[in-house]
């Protein structure tokens, strides 16, 4: 086995023994580990190289921002991990492109654009016949569903989960009962409308009929591609990074998931039934491993059991026990296929993440990550797979699980349609504002998708980007050089909130800490600002430096990006604001024509505008406007009022934000 670890195994309450790695490099950070439920001091095992595996996504349709609080996540901890403790990672992720939900969604999808054609030679009643059938059969299936109470002496988590089951089992009934109000308006209008407002019960009730009749494995495997691509495209529009690595399931059908189940099944540890295979429990507690290192077993529901084996799971499956889980599932008709000693099947869901992680990362992973909705099943039982596998007692080291994102106090998910896509947040806020959202938040634990979490963000910044434009703008004009006390204090700050935030990302991750620390920062150095321009603005530029340095490390990026054309822009906006300040100083006495002339020629552009063309014409403009209003001697109201629209109209029409403030 590489590497070392400490002699002497920790034991945690409700844990298995852990195993403390030693010998990589110790940045003095202290992450939680889901293994121990406890934050541990995280060793490497090999030196500054961090082999981290991150659960990617099942694509079988559009990914939300339950999804994108996982992977930006994990992108945020990516860049804290190289950029500020300097370790090599091995990034690695899995797209499962073989599942029951893209299978089913698939061929739901095929089978729907069928009877689309199908219906072109239908009257209106005989699709609402067909509708009628779909939505009473929906209706029956999802008031089966009615969750069951436990007993009086179940035990508490039982009596939770009942509770979280009858909340989302009410949503849903609400969902259904909207369905069925927009089916029954859709009727009024089309036959073409009547059809798309019941796609969903009639796309349900077509699998159930006709769906063994999709036997090209081609369907489903396009079906994925889509939204792959269409996952990395929104990763792309997030920030986020591209893995080193993307492993894809269907690459590995060419006899390495057999031949790894086969070893499996070779020493004992796997079975097959009726052309199945499925994973003993029983046989691998035998050979002493730990199972379920993440979740004691006795927290276990039936819907998570249920989520493991997936919706197409044999209903006619031999388990020794009914906790073991397929690692190869007979394909039945209408199911992709590949050959195996078995008979043509399947991978199971579990199994996919361990033949691509050993694959690439060998025989351990320093970090495996994921949603925190993945520990039980699919993490505990592919820690189960790949230690049996590796004859090993603790393949992973580190377990990081990002916590939930919630609306309405339910985990946002597909399950429960009351997910918002990724492409509609970024609709409604830049990729920079649901970053921060999610760094002013602890990473492993739960938080509210709320206009008040975004509008946080918002504010923090807004404050951000005008802080440093506006040391920009400053810089250009008079300000002091000595240090006074003033200075010196700023200066104290900027060391300790350097210090302050190495302090919070070596503790677990600290960004919400690293956040408020910057915005403190950001707003002691206002004071410098209002003192200007006796003030140093030494100070302040550290400030900046730091808060842009880390930010930047965070993916909070573009603050203060340099316009094109900047130097030609710069000289003439100056020059419009300056005369507008005089105007509005010179508003204040009694306003001539003369005077105006003066300050007009004060503030004459030096040279030819170059690229700034649009704002010397609207420069122009105004020094026309002050001319005309002197000469008719207008009062000193109508000046105030066009220097009011330079600031409100004419530099919004120019991408600028001009700011009053109590001395300029």
């Amino acid at each position: 086995r590489f590497g070392n670890f400490a002699s002497k195994a920790i034991e945690r309450e409700g844990h298995p023994k852990w195993l403390q790695p030693q010998g990589g490099l110790d940045a003095g950070l202290q992450v939680y580990n889901s293994l121990t439920g406890a934050k541990e001091m995280f060793l490497p095992l090999d030196g500054r190289k961090v082999r981290w595996y991150t659960c990617g996504p099942t694509v079988y349709d559009v990914a939300h921002m339950g999804h994108a609080r996982a992977y930006l996540t994990f992108d945020i901890l990516r860049r804290v991990m190289t950029k500020f403790f300097g370790y090599e990672l091995s990034y690695q992720i899995n797209i499962t492109d073989i599942d029951d939900k893209i299978i089913l969604r698939s061929r739901q999808n095929k089978l729907f654009s069928d009877f689309c054609k199908k219906a072109e030679g239908m009257d209106i009643k005989a699709v609402q016949k067909e509708v009628d059938a779909a939505v009473d059969t929906a209706e029956k299936k999802l008031h089966g569903k009615k969750p069951e109470a436990p007993a009086a002496d179940a035990p508490e988590r039982a009596k939770q989960e009942y509770d979280k089951l009858v909340q989302e089992h009410e949503l849903k009934l609400g969902q259904f009962a909207d369905l069925k109000k927009s089916i029954a308006e859709a009727s009024k209008k089309s036959k073409d409308d009547l059809i798309q407002a019941a796609r969903e019960p009639l796309s349900a009730k077509l699998d159930k009929e006709l769906g063994h009749t999709i036997t090209d494995n081609a369907v489903a495997y396009a079906h994925a591609r889509q939204f792959e691509d269409e996952y990395f495209q929104d990763m792309d529009a997030l920030g986020v990074l591209r893995p080193d690595v993307v492993t894809r399931i269907t690459d590995y059908m060419d006899g390495r998931v057999q031949k790894f189940i086969e070893k499996l099944e070779e020493e004992n540890i796997c079975y097959e039934s009726r052309g199945s295979v499925y994973f003993s429990i029983d046989e691998f507690t035998k050979k002493g491993y730990d199972y379920r290192k993440l979740v004691p077993a006795a927290s276990a529901s039936a819907a998570e059991m249920a989520e493991g084996e997936g919706a197409l799971a044999a209903e006619d499956a031999e388990k020794r026990n009914p906790n073991d889980f397929a690692v190869w599932k007979a394909s039945k008709p209408g199911e992709p296929k590949w050959d195996s000693k078995w008979g043509p099947g399947r991978p199971g869901w579990h199994i996919e993440c361990s033949v691509m992680a050993t694959d690439i990362q060998g025989d351990y992973l320093d970090i495996h990550a994921g949603g925190e909705d993945l520990k039980f099943p699919h993490h505990d039982n592919e820690i189960a797979q790949s230690e049996a596998y590796l004859h090993t007692p603790q393949w992973c080291n580190y377990f990081w699980h990002a916590g939930h994102l919630h609306i309405e106090g339910l985990k946002m998910s597909k399950s429960l349609k009351n997910f918002i896509t990724i492409r509609q947040a970024l609709e409604m806020h830049s990729a920079r504002q649901l970053r921060l959202m999610f760094l002013m938040s602890p990473w492993d634990k739960g938080m509210n998708y709320s206009d008040q979490a975004i509008d946080m963000a918002r504010a923090e910044e807004r404050k951000f980007k005008h802080f440093l434009g506006s040391l920009k703008f400053h810089k250009r004009n008079p300000h002091g050089k000595g240090p006074g006390e003033r200075e010196k204090k700023l200066a104290a700050l900027v060391t300790s909130t350097e210090k302050a935030v190495g302090a919070s990302l070596r503790d677990n991750f600290g960004t919400s800490a690293v956040i408020s620390g910057l915005s403190t920062l950001v707003s002691e150095c206002y004071a410098s600002y209002e003192a200007l321009p006796e003030a140093s603005l030494a100070p302040v530029e550290k400030a900046a430096a730091l808060v842009q340095k880390t930010l930047d490390m965070l993916g909070v990026e573009n603050l203060a990006p340099e316009p094109a054309n900047a130097a030609d822009y710069i000289p003439v906006l100056d020059a419009f604001a300056g005369l507008r300040q005089a105007v509005r100083q010179l508003a204040k006495e009694a306003v001539t024509s003369k005077k105006v002339e003066e300050v007009v020629a004060q503030f004459a552009l030096k040279k030819a505008p170059g690229a700034a063309k649009d704002c010397a014409a609207a420069f122009e403009a105004f020094q026309k406007d002050l001319q005309g209003l002197a000469k008719v001697g207008k009062p000193q109201g109508e000046f105030l009022k066009r220097c009011d629209e330079v600031r409100d109209r004419d530099f919004v029409s120019l991408g600028v934000r001009l700011e009053d403030t109590k001395t300029s």
